[in-house]
Formats: structure tokens, C-alpha cells, sequence
């Protein structure tokens, strides 16, 4: 996962899956059918590219911070 970088033609790791997290416009579209581009540039607030990092990482499990999740 690749944030903030901005989207635009090209890859950025030839043959290799990326997912690219950014909150502006892109300026065009990587040519890979294998980038996957994760946007909130038409959400309004405009969220940060960190903020929308962290809400693909909280969809993947739950967030610890470092801290082990105790079970109720």
C-alpha cells in the first residue's frame, strides 16, 4: 500500500499489486490492471490519505495499537 503519492500514469513497482491511497484528484490512471486506487477526493469532508489508510487497515480486523484486544 502506497499513500499520499498522488495517481497518475505508470506503475510504481513494475508487475507488482499495488494499492494506492490518496485524497486528491489523480492526475490520470496507472495503466496496470493490477493497482488498485482507493480515493476520497469526491467525499465531503475530503478525508487525509492517512485517515483513509486507517480505515482500510480497521476493515481488515480490529486496531490494537500495539496493544494486545482482550476478549469480553
Amino acid at each position: 500500500m502506497v499513500t499520499d503519492l498522488g495517481v497518475q500514469a505508470g506503475d510504481i513497482v513494475l508487475r507488482l499489486p499495488t494499492v494506492l491511497v490518496n485524497h486528491h484528484v489523480p492526475r490520470s490512471l496507472p495503466g496496470s490492471a493490477g493497482t488498485t486506487i482507493i480515493s476520497g477526493h469526491e467525499d465531503l469532508p475530503i478525508p487525509t490519505s492517512s485517515l483513509l489508510a486507517h480505515a482500510c487497515a480497521a476493515a481488515l480486523g480490529e486496531l490494537s495499537f500495539g496493544r494486545e484486544v482482550q476478549a469480553a
